[in-house]
């Protein structure tokens, strides 16, 4: 407890020291800190605040180097409070509850993705970024973001930004400043600031009461830092990664006419064996469709995705070893000591000819059972998901969005891949460029919609 109490003041200490230069420098800290932290006319008290915020980061040292730190003293059947919380909201009697709200922000998304692009081109991106963004917050964080474009429009903006602070030099020398740790400190301070200020209110007594994830953790009893950081930690996974993946997944289908059949007539199938309203639109007979139903229904869909996780994670997972002791290295005279980094790219096994023949094209029908590869004989062959002991335990959610998202665009209209302008493209065929960096949203892609008849 005195651990989180020092970690608690540093991080005060810090943030006071940040809000002085953003007072002075303004805005374009966010566009690049580092530049902005020593210009040649300084006044006396724009450096003392620059200084006071380097003096902090020293304070701080590793306990902010990852969010997951900061709820490590809380472990019970070994899972980490973050773990936990996470597995209460995949439980389907809360993902039921939360599925209305789901339906109706995916309905609104894609009518204003209609209304707003009357040419039917579109660049899915953006849009389909912030649905994610508010669909996640409704089910593992609190519905006041949610219903609230300036506030998802200001977590938005911190989010990308944080999605560029990646760093080696970091994750091995957390305590040792650079540009780039200074910028996720920002960053965290800027979500820190959005989501501290509700969960305050909320856990005043007499706050009214709300029937969304914040008010279960609430009425748990979880402290308010606990509470803070678990939320921009799940927030920022959930739309780093499906954030991006729900695009690509569209983009896919719409460049692959014949698998969009394949997935249409799911949806169709799906729609007509839940509904009791038969004479309903599509999209409106979706909303009846359980938590289950949409784990199940969806098979060649779920293959789709699954291809395009296989592509989409290709970088390098770290562990740090926290035994306290060395770990041998089966097949080896090595040992992994403690206290050590251990680094694998997952694209040595994603890209592995023997394992995925051709590795270097989209085949959905690979993970088939009539596919071919030696992938469903190796335990480690896909990573998408974690593995071992670092399994990702909000999976289930992540592809639950992904099909609700998608059954509503299908269900509503037939896309096509094209350019800017409308026109048709060719088929693409090229190996992807491993080295180019991986946490940037896509850029130029359009795809055409029409009314389905």
């Amino acid at each position: 407890m005195a651990h989180l109490v020092q970690c608690e003041a540093a991080s005060r200490d810090l943030l006071a020291a940040i809000e002085s230069l953003t007072a002075y420098y303004g805005n374009e800290m966010v566009d690049g800190l580092g530049d902005r932290l020593a210009p040649v006319e300084e006044s006396a008290e724009a450096r003392r605040a620059r200084e006071s915020a380097l003096a902090n980061l020293a304070k701080l040292q590793w306990m902010l180097a990852e969010p997951k730190d900061l709820l490590r003293n809380l472990v019970y059947h070994d899972h980490s409070y973050f773990q936990r919380r996470v597995l209460d909201f995949m439980k389907t009697d809360h993902l039921e509850k939360m599925l209305p709200r789901v339906y109706a922000d995916t309905q609104a998304a894609f009518q204003g993705m209609i209304t707003q692009h009357p040419s039917g081109v579109i660049n899915p991106v953006a849009p389909l970024f912030r649905l994610v963004l508010q669909q996640t917050c409704r089910v593992v964080c609190t519905d006041e973001i949610s219903d609230c474009p300036a506030l998802m429009s200001q977590y938005l903006s911190w989010t990308l930004m944080l999605m560029h602070c990646a760093s080696g030099h970091t994750v091995c020398r957390p305590w040792l400043p650079s540009i780039s740790h200074m910028k996720r400190l920002y960053g965290r301070w800027g979500l820190t600031r959005i989501v501290r200020p509700i969960v305050h209110r909320r856990k005043q007594p007499g706050s009214p009461r709300h029937d969304d994830a914040l008010q279960l953790l609430i009425d748990n009893g979880d402290p308010e830092d606990y509470i803070v950081t678990f939320f921009y930690s799940i927030l920022f996974i959930a739309v780093a990664n499906s954030g991006k993946l729900v695009s690509g997944l569209l983009n896919l289908l719409a460049n692959h006419p014949d698998w969009q059949d394949v997935v249409y007539n799911e949806v169709k199938a799906a729609a007509g064996k839940y509904s009791s309203r038969k004479n309903a639109t599509l999209a409106e007979q979706l909303g009846e469709i359980p938590v289950e139903a949409w784990e199940q229904e969806f098979p060649f869909l779920d293959l789709c995705f699954r291809e395009l996780i296989r592509f989409h994670v290709s970088f390098p997972i770290i562990r740090r070893n926290m035994s306290g002791h060395s770990l041998p290295i089966p097949g080896s005279k090595e040992v992994y000591p403690a206290g050590s980094y251990a680094v694998y790219n997952t694209g040595d096994a994603h890209y592995n000819k023997n394992l995925y023949p051709n590795p270097w094209k989209i085949d959905p029908y690979r993970w088939a059972e009539s596919g071919k590869g030696q992938h469903k004989t190796q335990s480690y062959s896909f990573l998408g998901w974690g593995n071992g002991r670092h399994r990702y335990v909000g999976q289930r959610w992540a592809r639950i969005q992904q099909n609700i998202i998608i059954a509503y665009a299908l269900a509503t209209n037939e896309w096509v891949g094209c350019d800017v302008d409308g026109a048709p493209i060719p088929p693409v065929d090229r190996e992807i460029d491993l080295e180019t960096h991986g946490t940037s949203l896509p850029k130029d892609i359009y795809v055409a919609f029409s009314a389905r008849k």
